[in-house]
């Protein structure tokens, strides 16, 4: 062999040894253990609601699964790039499910056809994001929203929607949801930004509730603060997207309980791994509320202090 070919088939080793250790070697030598069943996928940038939901992922696998069949592996973007590395790496290890969290991991992961299914859960309307089933998806049915918030405020609700083109869908299952929650329903339809000061308006005169939908066409900062500053002027409660909406102004808000959306995503890896696949997503299965009540003050909303002891989050104390 030539000392050429030699360097080569040298470099060509420790390439793919390098390859080899991103993925399985930690960094100190550890014991030997049996190969994992699971591995879960979480978005690089972390964050509470990912943790929440990995620790509980972990948990109610754990119930079920011994310790060393759960493999977490922190995936970033960077590394779904090779995804036959990927794939080759996850099983070696005897993965047989991978759980992605989010929706931007839940696209990549299907796309790159990981060769196993993919079970994904913390996704915003996975059926506009291209995110195929099984999964859990952070959608709380309108028709819950709704009844919850009649229920917080403790009268039946004129709700007010707008909304564009964008968002034509939703707006028919809020409907949908009006006719299970036994409310009314106003809608105005904008064409862009320059309509909406207008809409406003007018739907704060057919409506005594503003529900807020994801439909980033009309919903974006300067818009969203011109909303809020309107609703406290002519006393009209918002219903935001989520808590942090509500520590903007909005009266309330309703968001997924993220250990809840663990423990619902566990379940649907444990029906997988017993043989069972689920063929559709699924909304969360608890939901909770955070409230303004610095915002109640101003518009004239009483809490009861059942409801305040219930909220999750309670802002402007």
């Amino acid at each position: 062999m030539s000392r050429a070919v030699y360097k080569n088939k040298m470099v060509k080793q420790l390439f793919i040894m390098s390859l080899v250790a991103m993925f399985l070697v930690p960094p100190m030598p550890v014991p030997a253990f049996a190969a994992p069943k699971v591995a879960v996928a979480i978005i690089a940038n972390g964050g509470q609601p990912y943790e929440a939901i990995l620790h509980s992922i972990q948990e109610t696998l754990g119930a079920k699964l011994a310790a060393q069949d759960i493999l977490v592996i922190p995936f970033e973007k960077e590394m779904l790039k090779d995804p036959v590395q990927v794939q080759a790496a996850l099983k070696k290890n005897g993965a047989s499910v991978l759980v992605a969290v989010g929706t931007s991991m839940a696209k990549i992961a299907q796309k790159a056809g990981m060769g196993m299914p993919i079970v994904f859960t913390m996704v915003l309307g996975p059926d506009r994001s291209g995110v195929v089933p099984p999964g859990i998806s952070m959608d709380i049915p309108y028709a819950v929203k709704l009844k919850e918030a009649s229920d917080i405020l403790g009268r039946k609700i004129r709700a007010g929607v707008i909304y564009s083109e964008n968002s034509l869908q939703e707006v028919e299952k809020i409907k949908d949801g009006c006719v299970k929650a036994g409310c009314e329903l106003s809608s105005v339809k904008v064409e862009g930004e320059k309509d909406f000061p207008d809409a406003v308006a007018q739907i704060m005169k057919d409506s005594d509730v503003i529900l807020m939908i994801a439909d980033s066409k009309i919903y974006f900062p300067r818009s969203v603060e011109f909303l809020l500053g309107e609703a406290l002027k002519n006393k009209v409660p918002v219903i935001g997207l989520s808590a942090a909406y509500t520590k903007a102004g909005a009266l309330l808000a309703f968001d997924c309980d993220y250990t809840d959306l663990g423990r619902q995503t566990a379940d649907v890896v444990l029906d997988i791994l017993n043989g069972k696949v689920p063929t559709a997503s699924a909304d969360p299965e608890r939901v909770v509320y955070s409230v303004n009540i610095q915002v109640a003050k101003r518009i004239g909303v009483v809490f009861s202090e059942k409801i305040l002891k219930s909220a999750e989050k309670v802002f402007g104390e």
